[in-house]
């Protein structure tokens, strides 16, 4: 008997053995055609309620390892377009049967993503039932990812028409607790940065560390590097009401980032920050922070061209020893009408050896309007040469109030950003005029001599002084020139 049932138990147990083979044969043929890719291309596209999700080749299954030419997710919303290129995944190929696709590794090797806050609201269609075959009970349906890695990235942001882009970046993502990815933390290398900020236009992110959760994406620290100098970051946004806060700190970074292409050719040094930011989507609610300028220079200013001087060379650079400022937002204050406006204020410039100092505040409206007062005060014996000309005119202009061995002057500002005044000018014309009688009777070589004494106090040392004194001859007559406006002053002094 025991040999009649042999054959059979031989037979059953070969069956038993061959089948899950057989069964995982067909399923991983399966699991690389056609139809297991158009399907799902239609189930990812309903997960993510995306527009699209275009798989152009098959899946491809190497033992352990899965691999993917390409794939591109479109989206109606904020997130417009995802497409990964030469994927490679290395799964737990024994969790598919359970219906899960466990991927211990998921390697991009390029990347590009594209986001666009102007869709931010835009609907997205709803998560449809889908009809199931057979074969398709063997879809996954839990997805678990426990490293991510793209050795090249793109990212472009698209703002209020503006483009933001971070290229050539290495990114790696792990969930913060291994299986469960409602948390991620990300990590962000070496990229490009463009931006349409003059400040930022070119730099690069040497690293950068973020968290992403449901609630909020935090940004723990973030290093741009600016060539020269830095930029350190990180700042929050929450997702449920779109407040965020942002922090930086700027070290070293060169102050040309900052100026138009007429003034960077002008003015030199190094400028040090740091600034804390608080807002609600594209509204700023408060900002405050100080900014300071080392190893300034001011080099060939365009009021030396304006002015007839014998020599300008010693006049070509102006070292600044110091010069710092801070700032605020908002600041209104109702009695003068100002509502929401930027405030600078602890303005503290000096010029090398103390010559010259400047301190007050500047009011930047949201109309761009222009207030404020600049205090400039220089040391009583930078004026002794224009003393010894026109004393009464020195005590009439340098009439404010400050640090004892200095003069000091109020320059009241005006107008808009675009079109600074100040009161400066109709006072230093009106006091010259005053101060030399020659030019009532047209005579301007006494204005123009008082104009040049006036620019040379402002900009020579003690020790350029007394040079100037001994080559020069009393009898000397300086050709006419125009007056120099106190805007050219500030120029100066910034």
């Amino acid at each position: 008997m025991w040999r009649k049932l042999l054959p059979w138990l031989l037979i059953l147990l070969l069956i038993v053995i061959l089948l899950p083979i057989i069964g995982s044969y067909h399923l991983l043929s399966w699991l690389q055609g056609d139809t297991f890719r158009e399907r799902l291309s239609d189930t990812l596209a309903n997960k993510a309620q995306a527009s699209e999700v275009a798989i152009p080749e098959n899946l491809h299954i190497n033992d352990e390892r899965l691999s993917l030419p390409a794939a591109t997710l479109r989206r109606a919303d904020i997130l417009q377009q995802v497409t990964a290129r030469r994927i490679v995944a290395d799964i737990t190929r024994g969790r598919l049967f359970h219906r899960e696709l466990l991927i211990n590794k998921l390697t991009v090797e390029d990347a590009s993503v594209r986001l666009d806050t102007s869709a931010l609201d835009a609907p997205l269609p709803p998560i449809r039932d889908i009809e199931n075959g057979i074969w398709s009970r063997f879809i996954p349906e839990r997805f678990i990812l426990n490293n991510f890695e793209c050795t090249d990235a793109d990212i472009e942001f698209v703002r209020a028409g503006s483009s933001y882009s971070l290229t050539g970046c290495q990114i790696t993502a792990t969930p913060t607790t291994r299986g469960n990815m409602a948390e991620w933390q990300v990590t962000l290398e070496n990229g490009r940065v463009h931006t349409p900020l003059r400040y930022l236009q070119t730099c690069s992110i040497k690293n950068a560390t973020l968290l992403f959760n449901p609630r909020a994406i935090i940004l723990s620290d973030c290093s741009f590097m600016l060539t020269p100098g830095e930029m350190r970051l990180k700042g929050s946004y929450l997702m449920r009401n779109r407040e965020w806060y942002q922090e930086l700190r700027v070290n070293k970074a060169n102050v040309e980032r900052l100026l138009n292409n007429d003034w960077r050719r002008h003015v030199s040094g190094e400028l040090f920050g740091e600034a804390k930011f608080t807002g609600t989507g594209d509204n700023l609610h408060e900002a405050r922070g100080t900014l300071s300028l080392q190893k300034g220079e001011l080099e060939e200013l365009p009021i030396l061209s304006e002015l007839t001087i014998a020599d300008t060379r010693p006049y070509r650079t102006i070292a600044l020893e110091k010069a710092e400022c801070r700032f605020s937002f908002p600041y209104s204050n109702p009695a003068h009408n100002i509502n929401r406006a930027w405030l600078f204020d602890r303005i503290d410039v000096r010029a090398s050896e103390d010559t010259l100092r400047v301190r007050g505040h500047i009011i930047i409206g949201q109309d761009h309007s222009l207030r404020g007062t600049l205090t400039v005060g220089l040391r009583e014996n930078t004026l002794s040469a224009l003393s010894s000309i026109h004393p009464r005119f020195i005590d009439d202009l340098f009439t404010a109030q400050g640090e004892a061995g200095y003069r000091w002057v109020n320059i009241n500002l005006s107008g808009t950003t675009d079109n600074p005044q100040e009161d400066l000018s109709a006072r230093v014309r009106a006091l010259l005029i005053a101060a030399v009688p020659e030019a009532a009777a047209n005579t301007a070589t006494g204005v123009t001599r008082t104009a040049t004494g006036l620019l040379e106090s402002l900009l020579s040392t003690p020790n350029q002084e007394k040079e100037q004194e001994n080559s020069s001859s009393p009898d000397e007559e300086t050709p006419s020139a125009p007056l120099p406006s106190a805007s050219d002053i500030l120029d100066i002094i910034f």
